[in-house]
């Protein structure tokens, strides 16, 4: 039986691109704590780690960032050069992130993507709608490839599925909704472009061949467009959401619900995990 088991686990580490590490709370207490935080995203330099902290008994999400201190985080000030900080005050927001470059910063508020961008004397604009990908639907999540490609979620009916908006002059064109074999039947979301545009990381939901209620997959681009999507080998019987790379693509943060083992926190934290050594050429 164990031997079994660890056939299984070698060949799927094989078929999802090599080894991975063994998955890591982030900051416990700092980043991780006893609240709710999801959907990471890290400036370009890795100096920077924003998050989505979630109060449960409000129901308001607040956008983040943590300013790196050596081995650890501490909270940004508002007027930090790379981030936008006063610009998000007292919005009600999440699903924060950074462009490959750090010159753009897309978040998830009213059911809508928002863009705030940095100009040339490093101020940062005031946020506003992204009107090509805005819908009397919600979308959310979005996430931006090297050449302006933007990857978003999209509620369709009951369901929610991945689209992608090619860049067109200062903006964005027609969303194309992601068909077979990233949209299934059950619930697409959360979709991380690599930068190289070559690679999908996505959340599934409802899926019975993944091992928790909400699961990470991956998909790479060819020839013939997306192959069948894989789980990542490190999916836990709990929520496992919002993929993040980090800017040298050595590791993917993301969100889960496993149990953190450590007092200062509790629920859904924000984790990472080593890559295998082929995916850090998509950075």
């Amino acid at each position: 039986m164990f031997g079994a088991v660890t056939c299984a686990l070698a060949i799927l580490f094989e078929i999802s691109g090599g080894t991975w590490g063994e998955p890591e709370l982030v900051s416990s207490g700092i980043v991780s704590t006893q609240d709710t935080e999801f959907n990471t995203t890290l400036s370009p330099d890795g100096q920077l780690l924003v998050v989505t902290r979630y109060d449960d008994a409000s129901g308001v999400g607040t956008i983040e960032a943590l300013q790196q201190s050596g081995d650890s985080w501490k909270r940004a000030g508002r007027d930090h050069a790379g981030w936008p900080g006063d610009r998000l005050d007292g919005i009600d927001a999440g699903d924060g992130h950074f462009s490959p470059d750090g010159n753009r910063f897309l978040f998830y508020c009213d059911a809508d993507i928002w863009l705030s961008e940095r100009g040339a004397d490093g101020q940062w604009s005031e946020p506003t709608p992204v009107d090509e990908v805005s819908t009397a639907s919600a979308e959310a999540y979005p996430t931006l490839a090297k050449d302006g490609t933007l990857c978003f979620t999209r509620q369709v009916g009951r369901n929610w599925e991945i689209f992608f908006a090619r860049p067109e002059g200062d903006g964005w064109a027609e969303p194309q909704r992601l068909g077979a074999p990233i949209s299934t039947r059950y619930r697409e979301h959360d979709a991380l472009l690599t930068p190289d545009g070559r690679r999908l990381i996505f959340v599934r939901i409802g899926d019975p061949q993944g091992p928790g209620s909400s699961d990470l997959y991956t998909s790479v681009r060819t020839e013939d467009g997306w192959s069948q999507p894989e789980l990542l080998p490190f999916n836990s019987p709990q929520i496992d959401g919002s993929p993040c790379l980090s800017p040298d693509g050595r590791w993917l943060y993301f969100t889960s619900g496993r149990p953190p083992k450590n007092a200062k926190a509790a629920g859904l934290c924000i984790w990472r995990v080593r890559v295998p050594a082929q995916w850090e050429k998509g950075v």
